[in-house]
Parts: structure tokens; sequence; C-alpha cells
């Protein structure tokens, strides 16, 4: 199976978002948004374009570890497929050996700038 479907259970799924060639190195890491147990949110500036977003970041050994493998298919499927203007859009994904990572496209200048205030003082 490629890496543009899925399985869960007996269904398989295709993904709208792709997974990009890129690496940790493409992008200017900046202010912490959101922490979780294996998981980190962070802004993010992809450095060929400028363009700020919030990146999550998962810890894979810690995945792998908790057998939580398919948490995380599940997360990519439902916000891949969700298209709602009140809903983060994902735009694409990518790994390395030590993390997976999903760009959420909503451009920090925006509302979730604003609510990442409110929520995550500086």
């Amino acid at each position: 199976m490629d890496a543009g479907h899925v399985m869960l259970g007996k269904v398989q799924y295709s993904f709208r978002a792709p997974r990009l060639a890129v690496t940790a190195h493409d992008f200017a890491f900046g202010r912490l948004l959101g922490l979780g147990s294996y998981s980190k949110v962070v802004e993010a500036t992809m450095k060929s374009t400028g363009e700020k977003y919030a990146l999550k970041v998962m810890d894979k050994q810690h995945i792998l570890k908790e057998r939580k493998g398919q948490y995380i298919k599940r997360e990519r499927l439902i916000l891949d497929q969700l298209d709602h203007p009140g809903v983060v859009k994902l735009c694409f994904t990518f790994q390395d050996e030590h993390s997976l990572s999903k760009k959420i496209c909503v451009l920090m200048e925006g509302f979730l700038a604003f609510g990442t205030r409110a929520w995550f003082p500086e």
C-alpha cells in the first residue's frame, strides 16, 4: 500500500493531503503553541515561502511504544477528510526517523494566533 492510502479495519481510505519530501530543516520553528503526551504544536515558518503555520510534531518512538499507530492514522484521516471553515485543514504530512509531522493550514496571523495567546500566554 502506498503512502497515499491507509487501511482502517477492512476499509481502505485515500488521503487528499500529500506526504511531502520535506524535512525539519525546511522550517524555522517559533514558539510552542501546545503540548501533549506524545506531541507538540509549534509555530513553524516554511523557509521557502515565509508563511507561518501550526505544525504538529509527534514522537515516533512514543507512538510505537504505546501502540498508538491506529489513533494517529485515524486522526490523519479525519483531519484530511474534513472540509469546513470552522475546522483546521491538514495541508501535508512528513516524517523522519524520529518524528511524524502534520502541517495544519492555518495562517498564524489569523484566528488561531488570537486563540492561542489566550490559552498559551508567553
